[in-house]
């Protein structure tokens, strides 16, 4: 009996991607349901591409969204074998293409419907007549496959720095009180050859030391981290006439990574005012976080991380901070305080999503 898995293909891929790598290697075929829109886009080949599904192991069938009553016809077309075994994933698309998708494999006798919810690690198996069954996640992501299945690839900076050398220039750095002008340069000399530094090396350290404060916290392996990571959007066939999938550089992310499948960024911003908190500056920064975010589908959060005292503001603008945040789906900012004192703690809040 062959094994079907069949996917809706939506803007929000990270669903299908974690399911499809879940079952790879019971599923004979893949089958994505996807529409116009969705192929102009891309999503179903970034999906392909990135699991590295065999030519003759996807099939595709093209239904519009809101053409709900053609979808049991173009179904139909597909002749599917009613004695395979179908593993179909609601999760993706409108709530009328679930819906239809759900009406027209309950025919099968051999069918098993799934759902995985946003934000949590587990997937779930729908059932009738009792609650569903939660299983998590065994599979887990790196970055560069999160940003592949949302059209972009990331070319991670060089590290310039070993972490026993970015925590020494830290504690130079805090010894000075946080202050840039009195950057220990001689230290940086030390670490480094002298022909490769420049003024960008003054904060870029800050990346780096904030890159292995995060990595040793949560024990990660190098593929679910990076620093100064290039963003280059894909560029499909038909919106250029370069070759298939040439990518373009956009933006840049100062710490990306992936902790059970979710993704989050920081934004390192060695400082936000130079005798005190500059609330313009902090909050485009917020502002040019958020536009970035809209990249990376529901999943992302991010936070700042400043060597500035966010503690010397005053309550009303403590307040404003907080709901600037909420606005934009962000993180309250971490400060030099939360750095030093209590990372571990506010990290793990971060990772949690729950404000302090």
């Amino acid at each position: 009996m062959k094994t079907y898995l069949v996917s809706i293909v939506s803007q929000q891929t990270l669903p299908n991607y974690l399911l499809i790598k879940e079952f790879f290697d019971e599923v004979d075929i893949f089958l994505f349901i996807s529409s116009e829109e969705m192929d102009r886009a891309g999503k179903t080949d970034d999906l392909v591409q990135t699991a590295r599904i065999p030519k003759h192991k996807k099939r595709k069938v093209h239904i519009e969204e809101d053409q709900y009553f053609r979808a049991h016809q173009r179904l139909d077309r597909m002749h599917l074998p009613p004695d395979a075994e179908y593993r179909v994933n609601l999760t993706g698309g409108t709530k009328m293409m679930a819906i239809a998708v759900r009406e027209y494999f309950e025919k099968f006798p051999h069918v098993r419907f799934f759902y995985v919810p946003v934000d949590k690690n587990i997937y779930k198996e729908i059932h009738d007549d009792r609650r569903s069954d939660i299983y998590p996640f065994r599979y887990r992501l790196g970055v560069d496959e999160y940003l592949s299945i949302y059209g972009m690839r990331g070319e991670a900076s060089k590290l310039y720095l070993d972490e026993t050398e970015a925590l020494d220039i830290y504690n130079d750095v805090r010894s000075t009180g946080y202050d840039l002008e009195r950057f220990p340069l001689k230290k940086l000399r030390k670490f480094i050859p002298h022909w490769e530094i420049n003024r960008q090396l003054y904060t870029k350290w800050f990346e780096e030391y904030l890159y292995y404060r995060i990595r040793g916290h949560l024990q990660l392996d190098e593929k679910f981290i990076a620093t100064g990571l290039k963003l280059y959007s894909k560029i499909h066939r038909h919106e250029t006439p370069l070759p298939d999938y040439a990518h373009q550089n956009d933006n840049e992310v100062d710490v990306f990574f992936v902790y059970e499948n979710r993704p989050y960024s920081i934004e390192a911003k060695f400082s936000v005012g130079k005798d005190e908190v500059n609330m313009d500056t902090l909050n485009n920064a917020l502002f040019k976080l958020s536009a970035v975010n809209r990249r990376f589908g529901l999943n992302i959060y991010s936070t700042i991380m400043t060597l500035s005292d966010l503690g010397s503001l005053d309550e009303q603008a403590r307040w404003h901070l907080k709901r600037r945040c909420h606005i934009l789906g962000l993180h309250y900012p971490f400060d030099r305080h939360d750095i030093h004192e209590r990372f571990a703690r506010r990290l793990q809040a971060f990772i949690d999503k729950r404000q302090e």
